[in-house]
């Protein structure tokens, strides 16, 4: 649960119960000092309360939600800013929240990655996953992670460590693959990368060198706007949407708008994420590890067709979005291909269905599974069992 869970009905019982024992305490007849006192602390704790549904109501009236119906975002209480990746996430944490019929955990290791601390290499055969939430896992347990699963099924004689990073693409992967994964020793780099490197296509903020849309929606998504931070009271919420509004503050992230109806291939977008791609397994390759790289999935169609993933891809039309990943894990076999790694096929062939997700791009436990089971024959083929 995030920091200010109880802060809303913490607020409106200090609040209300307040008012009612200082004014039971006070003489209201009398003009002592005491009696003065009283009614003006009632009066600034109903004030309070007051202003407090005001607020709400000015939000729904303005900016079109009830504060108390948007869940915040835990990523707020699970990352912190980097220098080199926009942000990365706090190592020693742990966050649950109930999910329908059962709890979901997410911890994360001293050093900040999903799930229990890196053994010292052993004489297992080390597995490093790299990539994006797809890999971290959201909204789903530890042990339901495709990561989590794949140990499971591969066995003992393995081990596979978690890098993903929600919210990460290859430029973060190429310095996770430099500064983390060489240290790590691995025998086998699994590659999941794509999805994060396509969300801002057609974007005006892009050059050569940056890509400034995809650092922004990366600090927003990952709680280190200042507003993620901010406790959820409508009164706090409702006078920063209002100094923002009239150019007080700050907006953040500040995305440049743009046309959001483009259905074709940014080539900017496609060739950056080509020379990662290769950069990334030459890494690897470097380290004398063998290379597996899993395609993305894809989207669940009903939510996408809801516009769910919309904020994350603000310059796209959704409709396009499954054409569009296509073509990023064509280039993905391709490059596999020329550079004679290894490339999961089976992702690709497999059927998808919408049960399958938890939301419009990330699997839930049952879908975690069947990518595991698709994973596991490659990491047997790549790496057999030492001794067989």
């Amino acid at each position: 649960m995030t920091p200010d869970t109880f802060l809303i009905p913490l607020f409106y019982v200090v609040t209300i119960v307040g008012a009612v024992v200082v004014a039971c305490l006070a003489k209201w007849s009398s003009s002592s000092m005491s009696a003065r006192c009283g009614r003006a602390v009632v009066g600034v704790l109903v004030g309070l309360l007051v202003l407090e549904i005001s607020s709400l109501i000015a939000l729904r009236v303005n900016y079109g939600y009830w504060l108390y119906a948007v869940s915040a975002n835990p990523n707020a209480w699970l990352f912190e800013q980097h220098p080199n990746m926009v942000a990365l996430m706090l190592g020693n944490k742990r966050y649950s929240v109930e999910d329908q019929d059962r709890p979901i955990t997410l911890s994360h290791n001293s050093l900040g990655f999903r799930g229990g601390e890196f053994p010292a290499k052993g004489s297992a055969t080390r597995v490093v996953a790299i990539g994006g939430s797809t890999t971290y896992g959201v909204d789903v347990s530890d042990d339901s992670t495709w990561p989590a699963l794949l140990q499971e099924q591969i066995g003992s004689q393995y081990e596979v460590l978690n890098l993903g990073v929600a919210g990460h693409g290859t430029a973060e992967h190429l310095y996770m693959m430099g500064a983390v994964a060489s240290r790590l020793e691995p025998d086998v780099v699994i590659l999941h990368i794509g999805l994060n490197d396509m969300h801002c296509m057609h974007s005006p903020e892009i050059s050569p060198l940056v890509n400034r849309c995809h650092s922004d929606l990366l600090y927003l998504s990952t709680g280190q706007c200042f507003v993620s931070r901010l406790p959820r009271l409508a009164m706090i919420h409702a006078f920063v949407s209002t100094t923002q509004n009239i150019g007080l503050a700050p907006r953040c992230p500040n995305i440049a708008k743009g046309r959001d109806d483009f259905s074709a291939i940014d080539g900017r977008v496609l060739e950056d994420f080509k020379a990662r791609t290769i950069a990334l397994i030459s890494s690897a390759l470097g380290m004398g590890a063998r290379v597996i790289v899993v395609p993305q999935v894809g989207f669940q169609q009903g939510e996408l067709a809801k516009g769910k993933y919309r904020w994350w891809t603000p310059y796209l039309d959704q409709g396009s979005l499954p054409a569009l990943m296509k073509v990023f894990n064509q280039e993905l076999q391709s490059i596999s291909q020329k550079m004679k790694v290894s490339y999961v096929e089976g992702v690709d062939q497999a059927v998808w269905s919408d049960d399958l997700f938890i939301d419009a791009s990330h699997l839930g436990q049952n879908g975690n599974q069947r990518l595991a089971s698709l994973i596991a024959p490659e990491i047997r083929k790549a790496a057999p069992p030492r001794g067989d």
